[in-house]
């Protein structure tokens, strides 16, 4: 027990540098090395639990790939050699999420996870944090080390969720002083995407935490809100950051004119895939392609939705999100029978699915570990209803 408990723990740590790795240090030589290691880490967890577990989520996975592969050999792809090291991509994480899967479920202790999960976006904004401190106020947060403000954002604001679910069950005002970190740490970066995450995924944990009280929440929620739009507006730092940025996506909203040009050069984007999505909506034109649609390169279209359209046009769109299906269904369903955590995981994975309309999602590692994190709470907190029913038919027989 002892050795399987020291086991475990390489395994959180493992896990936390992933973490760490993949937001600071991405596409690089130490972000490899983090990866390499959580490979270690977790298949020794496997090793020492002489198990593999697997989900339906990677056969959707496989199928996503093998159709996008099957898409280069039959000459449906306009850019081969792109869609091919994309291909080698999806590979290398569809292993790295089968392993954080199986370090998920086979560690069997939610909460840990996600306090491991919360103690490494803490380490990460605490870094980014220091780095910044000389100009922490006249730029967005993340710029100064070298880190995407969104990706930054995206931690952050899903450990605030992760962080409120924590604070709601274990009842502890501690977490009250994370819950601020992580808001602070969410508005300096100036990302909408994390406001909005903040704001929608609260709202829906709520509602769902305490169906009893849906008013009275729904009405904290609209003071909340007011506050933090009073903050972003009328704060003159903040709304340097973020507030100019909110204004150009309410006008966008609104149909009005769009002055910010990145929200202009995205808009555009998505118009212009559209209309090459409408030209050859069944199969696309490849993985990557739309890099190389009218000379872009090194744009995309910052959609997941027209990304994947553009890709794989209406068969490789709907095979990539059938998984999304799945994870709303199971986790509605379970929240439905009373597991707060698959209710938080469904706030999640709501949230992930309305960002996709901001964000190329569906080869970003940390994007798809959100969702595995999902897929591998539901499958416990479904072994432990079946298991408690179980003794609970037990007892009632014994009792009888």
């Amino acid at each position: 027990m002892k050795k399987r408990s020291q086991i475990e723990a390489v395994a959180d740590f493992g896990f936390i540098i992933f973490v760490v790795t993949e937001a600071v240090f991405a596409h690089s030589r130490v972000g490899q090395l983090g990866l390499i290691f959580f490979f270690c880490t977790s298949f020794l967890l496997c090793l020492s639990k002489m198990k593999i577990k697997s989900n339906i989520f990677f056969f959707f996975s496989g199928i996503f790939i093998l159709y996008n592969w099957l898409n280069i050999q039959v000459g449906i792809s306009t850019v081969p050699d792109a869609s091919m090291d994309l291909i080698w991509t999806l590979l290398i994480n569809i292993i790295s999420l089968v392993l954080l899967y199986n370090y998920v479920v086979l560690r069997n202790d939610p909460k840990r996870v996600i306090r491991n999960f919360t103690f490494a976006v803490l380490c990460i904004t605490g870094w980014v944090m220091a780095l910044s401190m000389p100009s922490l106020l006249r730029g967005r947060l993340g710029s100064a080390a070298g880190i995407n403000a969104n990706v930054l954002a995206f931690l952050s604001s899903n450990a605030l969720l992760m962080t409120l679910y924590l604070r709601i069950t274990d009842k502890k005002t501690s977490y009250n002083l994370i819950l601020i970190w992580f808001l602070m740490s969410t508005l300096l970066t100036g990302s909408r995407k994390g406001i909005l995450i903040i704001a929608l995924g609260v709202v829906i944990l709520m509602l769902l935490m305490f169906p009893q009280k849906r008013t009275r929440n729904l009405l904290l929620v609209c003071l909340g809100s007011i506050l933090l739009w009073v903050s972003i507006m009328r704060v003159p730092i903040l709304y340097q950051i973020v507030g100019i940025r909110v204004e150009a996506l309410m006008d966008l909203v609104q149909g009005g004119n769009i002055e910010e040009a990145s929200l202009r050069s995205r808009n555009n984007f998505i118009s212009q895939g559209w209309e090459y999505f409408l030209r050859n909506p069944w199969r696309g034109y490849g993985l990557d392609a739309f890099r190389y649609i009218r000379g872009y390169r090194h744009m995309y279209s910052h959609n997941n939705f027209i990304e994947l359209l553009v890709s794989g046009g209406i068969i490789g769109f709907v095979i990539y999100y059938v998984n999304y299906l799945i994870i709303l269904l199971r986790t509605f369903n379970e929240g439905k029978k009373g597991n707060s955590l698959a209710k938080l995981m469904f706030a999640i994975a709501v949230v992930m699915l309305v960002m996709d309309y901001a964000v190329v999602s569906y080869y970003g590692r940390l994007y798809q570990a959100l969702l595995v994190l999902t897929i591998g709470f539901t499958r416990i907190s479904k072994v432990q209803r079946k298991r408690n029913l179980d003794t609970n038919f037990a007892t009632g027989e014994n009792g009888s």
